[in-house]
């Protein structure tokens, strides 16, 4: 039987000389912009970041256009809420002492003294007497100084028990022909007790003291005053 010698088919084996082939030897490849351009764009992309951070472009409202800027503001916005009340702060020293008020020396043109001084001719206002008569019903029936009194005429005030609730009241040498006055007991104050006064010449007067509760003249402390 005779041998058949087979081929053995073993395919080529070609190098590619073409720039984009990996068959075979090393790759090749060619520096071009494009590469260049894109790897510099990569770094930046990496790096831009870091360097925003810490460098700025525009470092002065000056670099702006007025017509810009002036967009770039915005409307005011509301007003926010009150904050709490803070610490009191420490007490601060002393202010120097005010000058003396002209009212203090002066009032209405008169001064002071005018409103005080010890005669009858005065037409300010100033009082011309009053008096404090302790009445009870063992007063004495005889003028009898009265202790606490004044009498724009530096004389004497005095008083005189007549009868139950009536008395007599004299401010020696003043010219006055009015008085008023009331009951100052204060023990009973929710009496309706109350003064008449009648004329009796020039700085004296009869009071009588009446008690409409009671329907009848009583015996209580009253005062006078002369105006």
């Amino acid at each position: 039987m005779g041998q058949t010698r087979s081929a053995l088919l073993t395919p080529d084996r070609r190098v590619s000389s073409g720039p984009n082939s990996t068959a075979g030897g090393p790759i090749r490849k060619r520096l071009t912009y494009a590469n260049v351009a894109a790897s510099l764009a990569l770094v930046f992309a990496m790096s831009g970041g870091a360097m925003a951070a810490t460098h700025y472009l525009i470092n002065s409202t000056r670099q702006i256009n007025p017509k810009v800027l002036k967009k770039l503001t915005g409307s005011a916005g509301p007003r926010g809420l009150m904050g709490a009340t803070g610490k009191e702060g420490p007490t601060g020293k002393e202010g120097p002492a005010g000058k003396e008020s002209t009212a203090a020396v002066t009032l209405g043109g008169v001064p002071a003294a005018g409103y005080t001084r010890d005669d009858c001719e005065s037409k300010t206002g100033q009082i011309k007497g009053f008096a404090l008569v302790p009445a009870v019903p063992e007063y004495p029936s005889t003028l009898t100084a009265v202790s606490s009194a004044y009498n724009c005429s530096g004389e004497a005030v005095k008083a005189r028990r007549i009868a139950l609730g009536e008395y007599e009241v004299q401010f020696l040498g003043n010219p006055e022909t009015i008085a008023t006055g009331s009951v100052v007991d204060h023990e009973n104050i929710t009496d309706n007790a109350f003064l008449s006064f009648t004329e009796h010449g020039s700085g004296a007067f009869i009071v009588s003291e009446y008690n409409a509760v009671l329907k009848e003249n009583e015996d209580r402390p009253f005062s006078v005053i002369v105006p």
